[in-house]
């Protein structure tokens, strides 16, 4: 079944509040069906997930998380790492879209998105407004974070990685360059106040980044 026929149903069941019909279509899409998502009907489907309210459907969302985290780490294993980011940005601004609980989980999909656009811009794809994106995502995903958290460190050195990577292409670089350090710095402050978070600093959470040529090393935050 063609992406058309998916997102005519798709806005239908919302437009009737047919939960278990949006679900189940949710399902349907295999990954040609996502790849083949133009940017606008990629933001159709983000924007009528926004208008179904979904509770009790554990599942659901646990598949949604799953299969964002799956196709990132294959991306981040170098297999098809275009095809894998796209498929993985599809399922995590699904959870983000309809997910309401704003703990722990939700913060680490969000890091998560935003390693997704920070690969994304690493290969060249709308790179700018990639890296703007992480950034805020990442400074969403703070706000959750405990703030003595080995989670809240990760992100924010991932954070600074994306103003550094604004910075290397020229983009007001001595400001960029600026923020970055504060980042790595904070981040040092607080590995150093606890020396077991420097031991969690490098074990999978569910969100996380390779080397850049010139960035540091994106924390991992894989839940």
């Amino acid at each position: 079944m063609g992406e058309n026929a998916l997102l005519r149903k798709l806005e239908a069941s919302v437009i009737s509040n047919n939960k278990k019909a949006f679900i189940d279509i949710i399902f349907d899409f295999t990954t040609d069906d996502i790849l083949a998502l133009t940017e606008d009907e990629f933001n159709r489907i983000t924007d009528i997930s926004h208008q179904i309210k979904l509770e009790d459907v554990g599942e659901f969302f646990s598949y949604l998380g799953s299969e964002g985290i799956f196709h990132l780490k294959n991306a981040l294993s170098g297999s098809n790492e275009l095809n894998n980011l796209l498929i993985s940005r599809f399922y995590l601004s699904l959870f983000l879209c309809m997910f309401q609980e704003h703990n722990e989980k939700f913060a680490s999909a969000i890091a998560n998105y935003g390693t997704v656009c920070t690969l994304l811009s690493g290969i060249g794809v709308n790179t700018q407004q990639n890296l703007k994106r992480a950034i805020k995502l990442y400074q969403a995903a703070q706000e959750i974070f405990a703030k003595d958290s080995a989670d809240y460190a990760r992100t924010i050195i991932n954070e600074g990685n994306a103003w550094q990577n604004l910075a290397d292409r020229g983009i007001d670089t001595q400001q960029n360059l600026k923020e970055a350090i504060k980042l790595y710095q904070a981040a040092q402050e607080i590995f150093a106040k606890d020396s077991r978070l420097v031991a969690k600093q490098h074990r999978p959470q569910e969100s996380c980044t390779p080397p850049s040529r010139t960035a540091p090393t994106i924390q991992q935050n894989f839940r």
